[in-house]
């Protein structure tokens, strides 16, 4: 009878010993105990400590023998492959009319014949024949890691009895750890996940219904208002300029002149023939007395001098016209005067623009791609390059339908904004970036425009 029960009080002395051995355990050491000392009560060869409520590396907690696992050894890796596949197939197998053992909760024995192709091809390499499958028992029922035993020969009944009243300890255990380091466990874990995932899914629904106002940037410069277009009086050559590029000039002031030589010499030749029209007629009065025909030339001669004289006073007044004059006060603005001097120009042909400084508005080219619903009296923000940290404000007032390529080789609709009251209007010719407002809408719709577009493209062709 003695020699019966001294095994068995072994068996339970060395439990007792474990229990108090895990109550005394410090932090972080529980899963070395579990997989090493476990021999004294259970006899295996390799025991694993896996944990699948975490993720990646983290789920294989410990493995007997070693104190820290290598993650990118080949019995590691054939570990992760393995279990996951394990388990989903102790679950499969499993009555689902309750009759059985519960598949996440009962210490199972598993043999290597008995599992999936691909399952054992990892087990065979590395690892004995006979499993003992040991899910730990926390409180609330939850499972805070599974326990794996392997040995060669089959595990009987009473292992599985040993195992069963261990994997109870084993499991409080873990999950009175997991509460000390904050760890979430069982279905504390994944409500905390499906919470997270709620929340991230609110805030990004919030952040895609949140109301937006559109806006769109574009090039954009300060031109005249209505500025009076200089152009050449007639066909000519440009002589001198009586005023330089931005000069401030007066109503009637010489701004241009061109060159007059050959207008001056056709004048001449002009003067000349009409002086010896005038001296033929002349001529035809005074034989007029003693010739008929010489009287009857006098009609004819009286015509040619009137034809001369207006040939004269056309190129006198062309003469005038050779300099051009202010037609209102304004600003001179055109190219520097060495690319005009010198140079031939065509009657009608665009010199230079006179503009009042004061009168002043945006000119701004919005590129197609970027272009959004716009209307009359939109806000628009002017950044100017040289003062970027101070906005001008303007209001749109014209949108051109049709598009010009800017210099940069974009296409680009035209716009026109009014500064409005209270923005300095600033100098002529000063570039920046324009921001145009426009109605409102949501986030959402903003960001995904273009590859909703893009979509469209694909299946509207």
């Amino acid at each position: 009878m003695t020699d019966t029960a001294s095994p068995q009080l072994i068996k339970l002395s060395l439990m007792l010993l474990m229990e108090q051995r895990l109550r005394t355990a410090a932090p972080g050491e529980l899963p070395f105990i579990m997989v090493n000392e476990t021999l004294r009560i259970v006899r295996y060869r390799q025991a694993v400590l896996w944990q699948p409520q975490y993720a990646g590396s983290r789920q294989i907690r410990s493995v007997s023998g070693v104190a820290v696992p290598d993650v990118h050894s080949p019995f590691f890796q054939s570990l992760r492959a393995m279990l996951p596949q394990v388990q989903n197939q102790i679950r499969q197998t499993a009555p689902r009319d309750g009759s059985g053992p519960d598949p996440d909760g009962s210490v199972t024995r598993l043999n290597m014949e008995a599992v999936s192709q691909t399952a054992h091809s990892h087990w065979q390499d590395h690892l004995p024949a006979n499993a003992l499958w040991c899910p730990l028992k926390g409180p609330s029922q939850d499972c805070p890691g599974i326990l794996i035993l392997f040995r060669s020969d089959p595990f009987v009944d009473a292992d599985m009895k040993l195992m069963t009243h261990l994997t109870g300890a084993f499991g409080h255990a873990l999950a009175f750890e997991n509460i000390k380091l904050g760890r979430p466990q069982g279905d504390s874990l994944r409500l905390k996940k499906i919470a997270w995932a709620c929340l991230i899914f609110g805030c990004l629904m919030a952040f895609f219904l949140l109301p937006i106002r559109q806006s769109a940037m574009g090039s954009a410069e300060i031109v005249p208002v209505n500025p009076t277009v200089i152009r050449a009086p007639l066909d000519g050559v440009i002589k001198t300029f009586y005023k330089p590029p931005n000069a401030l000039i007066k109503t009637g002031q010489p701004i241009l002149e061109l060159d007059d030589v050959q207008l001056q010499s056709q004048l001449d030749i002009a003067e000349k023939k009409l002086q010896i029209i005038r001296t033929e007629h002349l001529q035809a009065q005074q034989m007029a007395f003693t010739d008929p025909r010489a009287k009857a030339d006098i009609h004819v001669l009286n015509e040619s001098i009137k034809q001369r004289k207006a040939d004269v006073t056309y190129l006198k007044t062309l003469l005038k016209r050779t300099v051009v004059h202010a037609p209102h006060d304004g600003i001179l603005i055109f190219e520097d005067v060495d690319d005009w001097i010198g140079r031939p120009v065509a009657i009608g042909e665009k010199i230079m623009l006179l503009a009042n400084p004061e009168d002043v508005e945006l000119k701004i080219s919005m590129p197609v791609k970027e272009a959004i619903e716009l209307h009359d009296n939109a806000d628009v923000d002017f950044f100017l390059n040289i003062t970027p940290t101070h906005p001008l404000h303007a209001r749109i007032r014209l949108i051109n339908y049709s598009t010009h390529i800017t210099p940069d080789n974009i296409v680009a609709y035209g716009i026109r904004a009014a500064l409005v009251d209270g923005s300095s209007s600033g100098r002529i010719g000063l570039r920046g970036t324009a921001k145009l407002f426009g109605p409102a809408t949501r986030l959402g719709l903003w960001v995904l425009r273009k590859p909703i577009n893009l979509v469209h493209q694909w299946f509207h062709p």
